[in-house]
């Protein structure tokens, strides 16, 4: 339906007109503090109360006109007050545009484009939605506690020492960190790189895979500043203390003395897998050093979880030919030598358990329903991952609502459980 011309007239004199004469006046105004302070508040109560009831309105019409209404009440603080007083008020007026801004612009997106679910809003700049993800994850800042979770499940820092003739020792150091991942996720790896201030490169190899690689010394000196405010916790905290003492001896050139040299060599013999047969040669007297002991685990922050998870997580889906025989299956695999970090998400998320898988690794594993439905899934709800393996959990929180329902008893429900579960995890990658 067409809007009535009395609509536009009043919106046009009687709202707008009405706050450009106020404005008009100001210089009469603003001779009076109590006036200036009173005309403050009812903007600023204007803007919030507008900007709230316009956040549950389904109408287009009516979000537009609450956003009307709001930005209207903007305006009249900014011209009529913040102009004339640059302190407090002017950070009010800030704040509310961030909030008025934030909320009706999601509004609007999620009205216009109702056919995708809304699972959550991030750091009030990012949304996730069960469709079209690598849409959403155009290049953005993450959590900085995210990039050190998933750095402890993927990263990998690396002392690089080969012959060479341009070097007065005969042999070139350089640190590499590096990330490497399938090629899906290459968004995920630009918005690490935009996080950390645009540092690396980026390259696409012909076996599907892509690497975010870190090498050049003012591009690690970010990185170390980075890990030094957000701290490793698994046992990569001590390839990264073997990486930053490199670091700290090429930067002062040591690596150009055969002392030095000497100490990058004992440094890497503990990185990794260690020295290569050709240094073991060309550096046989070389003192191999105890391997830096990582601190207690200590999870400081949701987010470095949830970028963990996104590296190491799985989200799986149980099935057997009974009807009645469908369940859910959370678990992080690690190395035995990380054992104590996977006892500690027992206690951070109260549920769970931990099981030795093999020898050289263990599980936390979450098998209770009711666990994985008030827990798990209402963790990753708030705190969510952000790479490829989102439509895995998509999928698994799909198959939990229809469990919840009872619907996994039924033919047709235990069908469509069936049908979600195979194009999870390994049967997407065909897909993909």
């Amino acid at each position: 339906m067409p809007t009535p011309v009395s609509a536009l007239i009043h919106a046009a004199t009687m709202v707008t007109a009405g706050v450009y004469l106020l404005m008009r006046t100001s210089p009469l105004i603003e001779f009076s503090s109590t006036v200036l302070l009173l005309c403050l508040w009812i903007g600023a109560i204007t803007t919030i109360f507008s900007s709230i009831i316009g956040l549950f309105q389904q109408d287009i019409k009516k979000v537009i006109a609450y956003s009307t209404m709001s930005r209207l009440a903007q305006d009249y603080n900014y011209n009529l007050i913040v102009f004339r007083y640059q302190t407090i008020y002017e950070k009010i007026i800030c704040i509310l545009k961030i909030i008025k801004y934030n909320i009706f612009i999601y509004k609007i997106y999620f009205i216009v484009k109702n056919k995708y679910s809304y699972n959550y809003i991030r750091n009030l700049s990012y949304l996730t939605c069960n469709k079209d993800i690598n849409t959403i994850q155009n290049i953005r800042k993450l959590s900085p506690y995210y990039i050190t979770g998933f750095v402890d499940g993927e990263g990998c820092f690396l002392i690089n020492i080969v012959k060479g003739s341009n070097q007065i020792l005969g042999f070139n150091v350089n640190l590499v960190f590096k990330l490497k991942l399938h090629s899906r996720d290459i968004e995920l790896l630009k918005s690490i790189k935009n996080t950390l201030g645009q540092i690396g490169n980026i390259t696409i190899r012909k076996d599907d895979y892509v690497e975010f690689i870190v090498s050049s010394k003012k591009d690690i000196e970010i990185l170390i500043k980075h890990f030094e405010s957000y701290p490793l916790i698994t046992q990569k905290w001590s390839d990264y203390k073997l990486f930053k003492q490199t670091f700290i001896l090429i930067k002062n050139k040591e690596h150009l003395k055969i002392e030095g040299l000497n100490k990058i060599v004992s440094l890497k013999s503990v990185l990794n897998n260690g020295l290569s047969d050709k240094l073991k040669i060309a550096f046989p007297n070389i003192v191999y050093i105890i391997r830096p002991k990582a601190p207690k685990p200590i999870i400081k922050n949701p987010y470095w979880m949830s970028g963990f998870v996104d590296a190491e997580g799985c989200f799986f889906v149980t099935l057997t030919n009974n009807l009645t025989s469908a369940s859910l299956i959370f678990k992080i695999t690690q190395h035995i030598r990380d054992a104590d970090l996977l006892k500690e998400f027992i206690n951070y998320f109260n549920c769970g358990y931990y099981k030795i898988c093999s020898n050289n690794a263990g599980d936390f594993i979450v098998t209770k329903f009711n666990d994985i439905n008030t827990i798990i899934i209402s963790f990753f709800n708030k705190y969510s991952i952000l790479g490829s393996k989102l439509k895995d959990y998509f999928d698994f929180v799909k198959v939990a609502e229809l469990i919840q329902k009872k619907a996994h008893l039924t033919r047709d429900g235990f069908e469509k459980i069936k049908q979600i579960k195979s194009s999870m995890n390994k049967g997407r990658k065909s897909n993909v």
